[in-house]
Parts: C-alpha cells; sequence; structure tokens
C-alpha cells in the first residue's frame, strides 16, 4: 500500500505524486446509523460515528455528505 495524503480536492496524492481519483457514495441517515451506497448496488450500514474515518481510510468522497 502507497503512503498517501488528502489534498483540498478530496483526491489523494501517493508519496510518488501520483493522484488517486476517490470512490463517489451517497449517504443516507437514519438516526445514528448511515447507509453507504457506492455504484454497483453496493450497500454499507455503518455507525455514524465512523463515517469520516471510514473514507479515509477506503478513499471515498460523498456526494451528499461533508466530513
Amino acid at each position: 500500500m502507497a503512503l498517501t495524503k488528502t489534498n483540498n480536492g478530496g483526491k489523494r496524492i501517493d508519496y510518488r505524486g501520483y493522484m488517486e481519483k476517490c470512490v463517489e457514495a451517497e449517504v443516507v441517515i437514519s438516526g445514528k446509523m448511515a447507509i453507504v451506497m457506492v455504484s454497483g448496488n453496493k450497500r454499507a450500514v455503518v455507525p455514524l460515528r465512523i463515517l469520516c474515518d471510514l473514507a479515509k481510510r477506503f478513499n471515498i468522497c460523498y456526494k451528499n455528505y461533508k466530513c
């Protein structure tokens, strides 16, 4: 796994300077849980408190949620 850092545009730059495009996802919030939907009908139900940590770890850009 390459060492990466996130710039202000939401894209990641690895240690060699290459840009990695983020995975776009939509979020539906229901109480203290969030449903994350990505392309291809893939979904995940996660606690709301880890939503931003999940985005950093898996390079996800939420269309309708701001971290």
